[in-house]
């Protein structure tokens, strides 16, 4: 039931005169051509009623003609009896075909029905235009059901993505310190707080034997997961129980510079795939109480000696990775009973406030010096809410790892600097 001759439309609310006829003939032609073959689902309402389809809408409704679709009378016939928002249908299409008369036109999402019983998600225009003098809706039916099943697999992918996420953020978390180690003499305490569900940064405090104690954090250049990957894979090179551990050689405690050229050789071995990371690893003999470190481009260590904080010497090579051949030297301080001292990532000197001030070395000596009365077992915690405090509204934007180890002396912490009583261990 095609237009006929003298068969016109034009938008409602406009009068036609004999003298538009002929731009309206022609733009009734380019419509009827624009109908006839879009892909899209075509329908011309009036009074109520279906009385004109393209061929789209034939094939979209599973239809054997165009007759069989204009034998409906109205397009709510074809649709489930209750949309997704627990309206009936017929009560919400009258609804839908009073707010395209008012405004013209009027775009939503609705649930049709095949002939054959198929339900099915379709983006609907109204369109309010004049037929002969009448009103009339012109419809047009896009089809949704790939976009919505595009959209559901993003939906799962992204589901199991999120998954496999956190099943590696537990494997990651396996890697740390399950809790501060008993360590004879020595007291422990550390913070790890990733900037996303992974995290670049790792560290670990173990014993390579009866005396020595090692410690180490990392900060594997970048975010996500190939930070993370990259991360998991030197703490297995840094573990005394990983069969790959580089932390002794013969039977023989390997120095923190040794471990590092061993390190870079290996993640210089790939020059196609750049591992990077800065890396502090230290020794600490129990008996000597001699201290030996290497930094790998990474931030040094903090000292927190009689309430005054101070920065060791700073690195002694460039970050794990950077180029082959690369040296590294061993630095040795004598510590002493007392004694605190403090790793970090710079995740933590690097945090941003609101104006993109960072917190800066000078104010995080400070606020070391402010914990110098506090246990060490709240000292990492409070350390890292401070940073959050300090970022706020925001969160931090990078990993932040923070591992510290007091030297148990007269009563745990410098003279002068004790432990608050509630806080004694």
């Amino acid at each position: 039931m095609g237009f006929r001759p003298g068969f016109y439309l034009k938008a409602n609310g406009m009068e036609t005169t004999p003298e538009k006829q002929f731009v309206e003939r022609r733009a009734h032609d380019k419509f009827r051509l624009l109908f006839e073959h879009s892909s899209d689902a075509h329908f011309i309402m009036i009074n109520e009623k279906i009385t004109d389809c393209n061929e789209a809408a034939v094939n979209l409704l599973r239809c054997s003609s165009r007759e069989e679709v204009l034998a409906i009378r109205h397009l709510s016939e074809l649709s489930p009896e209750y949309q997704p928002d627990g309206t009936r249908s017929l009560e919400k299409s009258a609804e839908m075909d009073a707010l395209a008369r008012k405004n013209g036109y009027h775009r939503f999402e609705w649930y049709h029905r095949k002939t054959n019983g198929e339900v099915f998600p379709v983006e609907v225009t109204l369109n309010a235009i004049e037929i002969n003098s009448k009103p009339a809706l012109i419809a047009v039916w896009h089809d949704l059901t790939e976009r919505n099943r595009r959209e559901e697999e993003l939906r799962s992918a992204h589901r199991k993505l999120k998954e496999d996420l956190q099943a590696a953020a537990v494997i990651q978390q396996s890697l740390l310190p399950l809790k501060s180690p008993f360590i004879s003499g020595i007291r422990t305490g550390w913070k790890f707080r990733p900037s996303d569900e992974l995290g670049g940064d790792s560290l670990n405090v173990f014993m390579l034997d009866e005396k020595n104690v090692g410690f180490y954090v990392l900060d594997a250049a970048g975010h996500g997961v190939a930070a993370s990957l990259l991360a998991v894979s030197v703490a297995h090179f840094l573990s005394p129980f990983s069969e790959a551990s580089l932390l002794k050689s013969g039977g023989k405690i390997s120095s923190p510079s040794q471990v590092a050229r061993q390190l870079n050789q290996h993640f210089c071995s790939n020059p196609e795939a750049t591992q990077l990371f800065t890396l502090i690893y230290g020794i600490l003999n129990r008996d000597t109480l001699e201290f030996s470190y290497v930094s790998a481009g990474h931030l040094p260590p903090a000292l927190l000696r009689g309430g005054q904080p101070s920065y060791l010497e700073a690195a002694s090579g460039p970050p794990i990775g950077a180029w082959d051949g690369a040296d590294y030297q061993d630095t040795v301080v004598s510590m002493k009973a007392g004694d605190r001292l403090y790793f970090y990532s710079d995740g933590l000197i690097e945090a941003k406030n609101r104006t993109g001030e960072l917190y800066g070395m000078e104010k995080f000596l400070e606020l070391l010096a402010s914990q110098c009365g506090t246990a060490l077992s709240e000292t990492a915690e409070k350390i890292v809410r401070k940073i959050e405090a300090w970022c706020e509204p925001l969160m931090p934007s990078d990993d932040i790892s923070l591992l510290a180890f007091d030297l148990l002396g007269a009563k745990g912490c410098a003279p002068g600097c004790e432990p608050r009583e509630e806080n004694k261990v």
